[in-house]
């Protein structure tokens, strides 16, 4: 035995009914090719100012004949 049957399908509520689906009538125009303008001018990389850029002295060299897996750079 289960705990379906002893419920009541008396107390349930009937679910509302559905919308209409509205009908297409017509059918889709074909897409149409347009034509556009000139591409934009496109460059890749960084832009000059991050050239200003220099390198910083730390006041550490590296160590590698102390290296870990903790300090990769034996520092």
């Amino acid at each position: 035995m289960s705990g379906f049957q002893n419920q009541s399908m008396g107390s349930a509520q009937p679910a509302p009914p559905l919308p209409p689906i509205p009908q297409q009538h017509q059918a889709a125009a074909p897409l149409i090719a347009q034509k556009t303008g000139p591409a934009p001018p496109v460059s890749f990389g960084a832009p000059p100012a991050a050239n200003a850029l220099k390198p910083q002295p730390t006041g550490k060299r590296a160590n590698l004949s102390q290296a870990t897996p903790q300090n990769p750079f034996g520092f």
